[in-house]
């Protein structure tokens, strides 16, 4: 069976969540896959993707979005929208019928304008094959609720139990959700990779210890330092460093992208200046890291945390614990649904640094029970949780959906 992937979101580009998603299926399907899959991905200057065994990259101008500030909120004009939308239908509609597509999986398309569903719908419509839309992210506003509750998705496929309750307490029929978690690499993101690389990379002596978090650090729509925990972590860091002077707190940052370079510029500034405030400045490590280089990065830390005070999934928690790294998370969101406390991880209540300082004391010092807790978090991801198991259910399903459509 042919399956075609569509997405505005691009790992030539930058690396997030569902850049990272991308990634993984891409590996999945020229390793495992008997089907083909194709991947719809924008143009780019870096092509660092390649055809393989059972998978093949395409790549469009027409969803290449570029955004302008409106008010000082990114936003893709109306006329760009409906111009590129149709140059996207009339390539869509070639290639379903070129390459014998039989089911499409859309990558977050409530987020893409209005007029880019319509004519996906159209497309799939004019073929008679089924559509689904992965949902990645909790969606915020009415437009994005409307995207997914009232177009005719096949199915609409939550990356955590977390948001399927969202989308069902928003209207989505229910019968259409189904919880595909979105796995971890285990070729890549496993016990084997050298933990000294890291300390390697940072220039740190080999008696010294990493407190590891990683994530965006750039938002164009939300306080990001705040929303991932990172003001948490460093206050929570600045009650305890004195008690444990071989400690370092890197905070290993996703690649921006070139259109995001002067907002990583400003949370960078800022970052810095709240270490400063609590006498951090030589104990915290801010560096930038491609996703090639993460599985060194987590298997060259200490303690895995990130204290988000909201999270949809929390992808880099599979990472960490595939790597072997014990993590500390919060109770918020799918995060819960990877961790639990005391047997996989530690959970705290976001936005409590004081909480947050004993957790980490604790694994510090605790270091059989810790070890333990990581070792039964990488047999979690083994059975339950690894990229292969969760794309061979995703697959599975899409045979379903195409054979009833």
């Amino acid at each position: 069976m042919n399956i075609l992937v569509v997405s505005t979101f691009s790992p030539e580009k930058s690396v997030g969540g569902i850049e990272r998603y991308l990634l993984n299926f891409i590996a999945y399907s020229k390793k495992y896959s008997h089907d083909h899959t194709y991947f719809l991905l924008p143009t780019s200057d870096n092509k660092t993707l390649l055809d393989g065994p059972n998978t093949s990259i395409l790549r469009h101008h027409s969803l290449t979005l570029k955004a302008t500030k409106i008010f000082g909120e990114r936003k893709v004009s109306s006329i760009t929208a409906e111009k590129q939308a149709k140059e996207f239908y009339s390539y869509l509609n070639q290639t379903i019928k070129d390459l014998n597509i039989k089911v499409i999986e859309a990558e977050s398309f409530e987020y893409v304008p209005y007029v880019f569903n319509l004519y996906l719908h159209l497309a799939c419509i004019n073929n008679q094959i089924p559509v689904c839309n992965r949902v990645h992210i909790f969606p915020p506003a009415e437009t994005q609720v409307s995207i997914l509750r009232d177009l005719p998705w096949s199915k609409v496929l939550p990356v955590s139990l977390s948001v399927a309750g969202d989308l069902l307490h928003k209207g989505i029929n229910i019968e259409k959700i189904q919880t595909i978690y979105p796995g971890v690499n285990r070729e890549e993101f496993n016990r084997k990779n050298s933990r000294k690389w890291l300390k390697q990379n940072l220039k740190l002596s080999e008696d010294s210890k990493i407190i590891l978090h990683a994530s965006r650090i750039t938002s164009p729509k939300r306080p990001i330092l705040k929303d991932k925990g990172i003001i948490t972590l460093i206050e929570a860091f600045s009650k305890i460093y004195q008690d444990f002077p071989n400690y370092k707190l890197v905070i290993a940052a996703a690649y921006p992208g070139r259109t995001f370079a002067q907002e990583y510029d400003n949370s960078l500034s800022q970052l810095l200046a709240y270490a400063n405030i609590h006498g951090l400045s030589d104990r915290i490590i801010c560096k930038r890291f491609n996703f090639r280089q993460m599985p060194k990065v987590y298997a060259g830390a200490d303690i895995f945390v990130m204290a988000s005070e909201n999270e949809t999934f929390g992808q880099v928690f599979t990472e960490a614990m595939a790597a072997g790294t014990p993590v500390i998370g919060t109770n918020v969101g799918g995060i819960p649904e990877i961790i639990s406390e005391n047997k996989t991880g530690f959970l705290i209540e976001p936005g409590n640094s004081s909480q947050l300082a004993q957790q980490i004391a604790r694994s510090i010092n605790d270091t059989s029970n810790t070890k333990i807790i990581s070792k039964n978090a990488t047999n979690l991801i083994n059975k339950q949780l690894s990229s292969k198991k969760q794309f061979t259910r995703l697959l599975d399903l899409f045979h379903q959906i195409s054979k009833s459509n």
